[in-house]
């Protein structure tokens, strides 16, 4: 008997290599996404309602430690500021790097709590939640920069389901790895969207199994394993975007979006934050 995978399809061939291949695309986002990792260290943590240009005031509330790989926060109506200071180091060059949520699962995240406007070096970077977990800090490292990440963190009354994790790391992405995702994940998720029936499904999925087989998934990270995602890479650029896709006689592109409800399930005050986070975001795309 056939185990649900998601995909719409699932007789024989075609769920078969679906399966394969959706399995296989998760794997390169889970275990092979960052080339090197660290965790920064404890946060400083600060209670209160606190604007940004007051966090150092020096007859503000202290600030305190806070262990985010082994303690939890959260309540209800909670406003907390989380703080880490940390330095590039030089493994890292030449890479992008991003400060990310390390979470166990979801580490209690979910889509109303908590929700977060994260500052970079003193100005809003992006807003945080479940559903953006990462902040890009440079495009390409030189190793030996500084940062200082502050968190504006809240839990609201009516979404508060429970303490969540804080734990953060800061990672080199691997940027082949991360074009080998997308080039393999956009396709799936088209043939998943075309009509049963479609002949051009099957012909999608067969291109991505061909593709996901060349990644040796043996080989831990390293040379030797980026070797076989160029491989994958210029197998698709070559023979699935070059010659099954060709070119179309229309061009399509994509604009970020976001909204914000400014009157529905929380107050003024947590409106006017939401804004800021949901800004910071569109504007840092």
């Amino acid at each position: 008997m056939h185990f649900k995978n998601g995909f719409k399809d699932q007789n024989s061939e075609r769920y078969m290599l679906a399966t394969r291949v959706k399995k296989l695309i998760a794997r390169l986002r889970a275990e092979y996404w960052y080339d090197a990792s660290f965790h920064p260290g404890p946060f400083q943590k600060k209670e209160g309602l606190i604007p940004f240009e007051e966090l150092d005031r020096a007859d503000g509330a202290p600030w305190v430690p806070f262990d985010g790989t082994k303690e939890k926060w959260g309540g209800e109506n909670r406003n907390v500021w989380f703080r880490h200071r940390f330095t590039l180091p030089p493994e890292m060059a030449g890479r992008p790097v991003t400060y990310a949520a390390a979470l166990t699962e979801n580490g209690g995240w979910y889509w109303g709590a908590p929700q977060i406007l994260a500052y970079v070096n003193g100005k809003p970077a992006t807003g945080m939640d479940v559903n953006h977990r990462d902040i890009l800090l440079t495009g390409c490292a030189k190793g030996g920069e500084e940062y200082t990440v502050d968190l504006c963190a809240f839990t609201d009354r009516f979404f508060y389901r429970g303490q969540v994790e804080m734990n953060m790391t800061v990672n080199a992405v691997n940027t082949a790895v991360q074009q080998l995702y997308y080039d393999l994940e956009v396709p799936f998720e088209v043939a998943d969207a075309l009509p049963d029936g479609d002949t051009r499904r099957l012909d999608i999925l067969r291109y991505l199994n061909h593709a996901v087989s060349l990644v040796d998934y043996r080989l831990p990270r390293g040379e030797a394993f980026n070797q076989t995602v160029q491989a994958a890479i210029d197998y698709l650029q070559q023979e699935f975007y070059g010659k099954f896709c060709g070119h179309e006689d229309c061009t399509v592109t994509c604009v970020g979006h976001t909204h914000i409800d400014t009157a529905w399930l929380w107050t003024l005050e947590q409106t006017r934050k939401k804004v800021a986070r949901s800004f910071s975001t569109a504007l840092s795309l």
